[in-house]
């Protein structure tokens, strides 16, 4: 886990040495153990490492081949670089460290850009090929690492924090209002290759970027596909390949030379992460938890009880909540680069802040809703896969065990999940309803532009409907925001995040299943539960409530916290802008703190956008202070 930057320049011209000095040393929370910068006349990579495998100055980079023809800046692990080396080493390659990041490096030469196939894990890497005279850039299938670039100025610019391109050209740092404001909305987790910065784009997850002599081109690598899933994994016993599957992921994912720890929340993902490694893998872990006790948020006696179960070391904590929001909110911004937090973050960034001082690794359970259909959004298109293929008895059967726990009109979502010509129709009647409403309190100029349409998205042509919904919510949305913020929230505290639900081999076999074995008798995740019903506590199995990251964010606002809320969104900076009515933002800021309704949301989008135009927008950015920086190492290299 590290931060990579890079500079090529289109034209042919020299790269600015300072500059990529500059965007390196701006991600030093992502590599605070060493940094390196090389260049070679049109091209130049610079790079900060958090030391994670082969802790020696073998791994360090911009890393290259022993004849230079290679050079290598990569974020990420490839957890498979054992079984890859040996692979490599029979075919007569030799190695000079224990790093996976020199396995990339060599199944580069040797398979080329096929290499990206074979590996399993999380990337986003760039590597120059002097033969080729061109840069080879990739990131993962599932988008876990970041890779943001622009071509300001004719010179492809990239990096893994996106602060680091505000410093290439002045343009960088002009908004993206469509994206803005529909991430004020209920279209906030729509996201690809846009971001909030209109010349800044991230590379899609699952593409390479290659830039050379001919300009540059994106192209797709991998592309879920039923039929290859089904005849490479064994579909006739789903539970039992499931927890092989996902037993395979844990046990790489906890590849290591530095201490591993787990997220745990209580639910059933980090549960079973929990289950697993303690028995199967015999290790006692540290697990870090976030809650809040006494309130309807706290998941702490499910902690508890997973905690003692499996004889973990647990750590827990309770956030101040109003007494410190606004200051980590700024803190948070200032980190992410972008204005598309949902409230739930502020609790994840404390679980960070707890594990930093206790270890480098932490696995978390991110995905595991994603792919096996944990949200509630997801039966309404079961209910209407089952009324296409005319199976009504299923469906009313499905509807009714399912209905006490639905959080919108079951029916009406399902029959719009079957039959979409009828909303369609509908929505040319009554118009973008829930759109309008999230911006009442918006310019309506900027409002115009915040109601474009969004940019075409990969549609997922393999699979059933629900399959289809997992992947494009996998590929394009929620789970792209999600792993966006896991991201930058560990990285702020200079921690590897990793997440074993998003291992290719568990996806690809997910996504292959019937719906029925995800959706059954009310129940989301029911191959989860099956599989796992031997190993959890029967508790945490017939748990029915999700809850993500719960923070009282709404209580905290009639307390002691709305004065500090009243103070940046009605001060004349604010108002200045001319991006909020605040006539509409103090009616709603009063209806919210004597109870008439609830505006939190509504209010934190506001908050998260202010302070992002504070922090990235007004002034340049500056690089994110860690406590766990170090003396460094560092190489400067030029050829």
């Amino acid at each position: 886990m590290c931060g990579i930057a890079g500079l090529y320049d289109l034209r042919g011209r020299p790269i600015s040495m300072p500059l990529l000095q500059s965007m390196t040393d701006l991600q030093q929370a992502r590599g605070p153990d060493d940094e390196g910068v090389w260049a070679e006349g049109l091209v130049g990579f610079g790079h900060r490492r958090l030391s994670i495998i082969d802790l020696s100055r073998a791994g360090h980079q911009p890393m290259q081949l022993d004849d230079g023809r290679l050079v290598i800046s990569f974020n990420g692990e490839v957890y498979n670089y054992v079984e890859l080396r040996r692979e490599l080493e029979s075919a007569g390659h030799h190695f000079r460290s224990g790093t996976d990041t020199e396995v990339i490096l060599k199944a580069y030469d040797h398979w080329g850009a096929a290499c990206v196939d074979r590996f399993r894990g999380m990337w986003a890497f760039a590597i120059w090929d002097r033969e080729r005279r061109e840069v080879f850039c990739s990131r993962d299938p599932f988008g876990i690492k970041p890779f943001f670039y622009s071509t300001l100025g004719g010179t492809l610019a990239f990096a893994s924090d996106i602060r680091a391109l505000l410093l290439t050209h002045p343009e960088a740092r002009e908004p993206d209002w469509a994206f803005l404001l529909r991430q004020m909305t209920a279209r906030r987790y729509e996201r690809e290759a846009e971001t909030s910065f209109a010349h800044i784009r991230a590379l899609p997850p699952a593409h390479n970027l290659i830039a050379g002599r001919n300009g540059i081109r994106i192209e797709r690598y991998w592309q879920f596909s039923v039929d290859e899933a089904r005849s490479a994994y064994d579909m006739r016993s789903p539970d039992a390949t499931f927890r092989e599957l996902l037993l395979d992921s844990i046990r790489l994912h906890f590849r290591s030379d530095v201490p591993v720890g787990v997220c745990l929340s209580g639910g059933l993902d980090s549960s079973s992460i929990v289950a697993l490694a303690s028995t199967e893998l015999g290790t006692t872990l540290d697990t870090f938890s976030i809650v809040y006790p006494g309130t309807r948020f706290s998941e702490d006696e499910y902690v508890h009880e997973v905690n003692q179960r499996f004889g973990c070391r647990p750590h827990l904590s309770t956030p101040p909540g109003d007494a410190d929001f606004l200051e980590t909110l700024d803190a948070m911004v200032a980190a992410h680069g972008e204005p598309d937090q949902g409230i739930g973050v502020y609790s994840q960034w404390k679980v960070m802040e707890l594990a930093a001082p206790h270890v480098t690794v932490l696995l978390d359970g991110q995905g595991g809703d994603e792919l096996l259909a944990g949200y509630p959004f997801f039966y309404p298109t079961f209910l209407g896969m089952l009324l296409r293929r005319g199976r009504l008895l299923r469906a009313l059967g499905e509807y009714k065990a399912y209905r006490p726990y639905a959080r919108d009109d079951l029916g009406r979502m399902a029959l719009k999940s079957g039959f979409p010509f009828v909303d369609d129709l509908l929505r040319g009647v009554r118009g973008n309803v829930s759109f309008d409403h999230d911006l009442a309190a918006v310019n309506p100029e900027i409002r115009a532009a915040g109601a474009a349409a969004a940019p075409p998205r990969f549609v997922p042509t393999s699979g059933d409907a629900l399959s289809r919904h997992l992947q494009s919510t996998i590929s394009s949305k929620l789970l792209q925001s999600l792993l966006y913020f896991e991201d930058r929230n560990s990285m702020a505290f200079s921690i590897e995040a990793r997440v074993p639900f998003l291992d290719r081999r568990l996806v690809e076999f997910c996504l292959a299943l019937p719906a029925e074995e995800h959706l059954r008798d009310g129940h989301t995740k029911s191959l989860l539960r099956r599989s796992l019903a031997a190993d959890l506590p029967e508790r945490i199995v017939r748990r029915r409530d999700k809850k993500g990251f719960p923070t009282p964010f709404s209580e905290w606002l009639r307390g002691g916290l709305m004065r500090g809320v009243r103070q940046i969104l009605l001060d004349p900076r604010t108002i200045g802008r001319g991006v909020l009515d605040p006539q509409r933002v103090a009616e709603r800021l009063d209806r919210h703190e004597n109870g008439a309704a609830d505006h939190a949301v509504e209010i934190f989008n506001w908050l998260v956008l202010e302070t992002w135009f504070r922090r990235l927008h007004d002034q340049a950015p500056r690089p994110i202070a860690t406590h766990r920086n170090r003396p460094l190492a560092a190489a400067h290299m030029t050829a």
